[in-house]
Order: C-alpha cells, then structure tokens, then sequence
C-alpha cells in the first residue's frame, strides 16, 4: 500500500463496560487504527447481555498531506456472546459530512484533498448479547501528480498547433 499520508492514530483502546452509562445509550468512541497496517476496528465488551438495542459509533481520525483516495471494508466479527450490524460508513471533515457509504463491506471516496478527515462508522449493538465488534481496514492512495516535464511537453504540443495553425490561415 501507498501511504504518502501522516496519520494520526486514534488512541488504542478497548472499552469496558465501566466507560458507559448505566443504560448504554448511544455512544461514540475513537476506534483503533494501526497506521503500518491500516487495521481498523472497535470492541465493546459488556459484564452482562444488552437489555435492548444500541446504537454505535465509532469514529477514525486521519490526515492526508496530498491530494488521496481512500478506501477500505468493514468486517463484523459475531459470535455467540457479541452481535452488532453496522448501518453506514461516513466520510466527515470537521462538522461535514462529505460522503455516506450505505454498503461498509466495501467504501470508497476518492479525490480527498489535504486535510484532517473523520471516518465515521456507526450501526447497533443487539440486545441479548455481551457487546460486539468490528474491524477492517483504511488504504489511502495518492492520486498522481504530472512531472514538470508533463507540462512542457504539452505547452510545446500545443506552440506546434498554433504555429500550423497560423501557418494554414497566412497561405
């Protein structure tokens, strides 16, 4: 992968079910992201099973020094004592939502120009269960930049043109 992006990692965390209010109403946390992987994911892990269900959302914070693309999946990791299902995947700078991506198991935003972005994602934790998970991963890619030499072979293309034009219009 193609990295010519600083990161800033979000803070590695797993949460316990102390860091919640006592209802586990909607929450938001920063989710983990391995920069030299680009492994992304969250873990909510509960003492007893949800009453009812609730709603996440995690949030990936990342900075791009060039203009980038950026793409990646999302993967449920389900088992007999955590369930969840992710709803959306979003796209954010600052208060902006840019881009929503209904289809997490895949997403895909492309032209991102320099700056800090918020990958959002968010969806339910499902009553009965202990918590859930989910992980993935976050690729950015430069888009490429024309060398100088791109330039004045097209500005001296272009010279040509006009010279035979003008040429063609004297005669």
């Amino acid at each position: 992968m193609n990295f010519k992006s600083s990161v800033i990692a979000a803070a590695m965390t797993v949460l316990a079910s102390s860091a919640f209010a006592a209802d586990y109403a909607s929450f938001a946390d920063l989710a983990n992201f391995d920069d030299s992987t680009a492994n992304i994911g969250a873990t909510w892990k509960f003492d007893t099973a949800l009453a009812s269900d609730k709603t996440f959302e995690s949030v990936v914070q990342f900075t791009l020094s060039l203009v980038n693309d950026a793409n990646g999946a999302v993967t449920l990791s389900n088992n007999s004592k955590f369930n969840l299902s992710v709803g959306k995947v979003e796209l954010k700078q600052g208060a902006v939502t840019l881009a929503t991506d209904l289809t997490p198991a895949d997403f895909s935003f492309a032209g991102l120009t320099a700056g800090t972005y918020q990958l959002v994602v968010s969806g339910t934790l499902t009553s009965g269960y202990k918590g859930g998970s989910w992980g993935g991963n976050l690729n950015t890619v430069s888009q490429p930049v024309p060398e100088p030499e791109t330039y004045a072979l097209m500005l001296a293309g272009l010279g040509a043109v006009a010279f035979v034009a003008r040429r063609r219009k004297a005669a």
